[in-house]
């Protein structure tokens, strides 16, 4: 019951992604500085290159959870794990190689 009530204030657009604590999440100017060395001036570049390509994660995410628990009719429990490994060298991949 407490879980229940907890997820009500959330905001519908948290509770459809599956971001239950998105709201409390603050949105930080530099990712560089927990993640990796950045002598790049242009932070601004960094950071919407940083958020295109986890947008770009999130869709994968859920490609593969669909392509996975739906056509492949794999445990739903099974796709999110494999989708969560794929989304996490994904999302390292290419802000190693674009981003930073």
């Amino acid at each position: 019951m407490v879980a229940e009530r907890e997820s009500e204030d959330k905001p519908l657009c948290c509770k459809f992604a599956g971001f239950y604590g998105c709201r409390d999440v603050k949105l930080r100017p530099k990712p560089a500085v927990w993640t990796f060395e950045s002598e790049n001036s242009n932070i601004a570049g960094e950071y919407m290159s940083f958020v295109i390509i986890a947008l770009l994660g999130l869709l994968l995410n859920n490609g593969v959870v669909w392509l996975l628990s739906n056509r492949l009719q794999m445990n739903f429990y099974g796709a999110k794990l494999i989708a969560v490994a794929v989304v996490t060298l994904w999302n390292f991949g290419m802000n190693y190689y674009f981003t930073f």
